[in-house]
């Protein structure tokens, strides 16, 4: 259990790009006995055996500690939010995506990315990629000083990906599968059945 709450709690941190303060502080949670942790003005995070005398080759795992995202670039009239990509993105694949947005009261506020529906769409615009500048992320809010006073969404804030435990849940049904005896194809179909069967709701996010 100790791993999928590592996993879990590594999947649900939020760390887009320059942002990456919830997944570092998830990955010292979990850090292993024995290790000095040291931290540097790149917000990098360096994990190191306290007793190496040297004596033997060093081996360094490294990995992102960031992740694809969104930041607020605005708030329009109608309260929901305009918004920059941080990091490589697809534009058709951003639309429907579930976010969190960073409060200015530290919290996290569920919302969803918006795109003209297709059946408004000409001909050319369905022929063509959606730009970023199109879409919106839509959190509730019916004005723009609903969700700068009420959400307390700021100009610059972090916008996350909110499909943690989703994964997390993937995991856990395809750990079962296969301990069960099945094939890792077997394991994926019994997956992808249980999971139109649930609809998993993360009740943290």
């Amino acid at each position: 259990m100790q791993t999928l709450e590592m996993i879990s709690a590594l999947s649900n941190a939020c760390g887009p790009s320059g942002f990456e303060d919830d997944a570092l502080r998830a990955v010292r949670q979990f850090a292993p006995a024995g290790y000095a942790l040291a931290g540097d003005a790149l917000n990098n995070l360096y994990l190191r055996r306290e007793n190496a005398d040297g004596a033997k080759p060093v081996l360094q795992l490294d990995a992102h500690s960031d992740e694809v995202g969104f930041m607020v670039q605005a708030v329009r009239p109608n309260g929901t939010l305009r918004f920059i990509a941080l990091g490589g993105w697809v534009n058709s694949n951003i639309p429907a995506h579930r976010v969190r947005v960073r409060t200015r009261f530290g919290t996290w506020i569920p919302g969803v990315v918006a795109a003209k529906p297709p059946h408004f769409m000409s001909e050319a615009e369905k022929g063509r990629t959606p730009e970023i500048e199109d879409m919106s992320i839509d959190i509730g809010a019916s004005s723009a000083e609903e969700a700068i006073q009420d959400f307390g969404v700021r100009i610059g804030a972090p916008v996350a990906l909110q499909d943690g435990l989703i994964q997390v849940a993937f995991l856990t049904v395809t750990v079962i599968a296969n301990r069960r005896g099945l094939t890792d194809a077997a394991a994926v179909g019994v997956v992808e059945k249980d999971m139109g069967f649930m609809f998993l709701v993360p009740s943290t996010m």
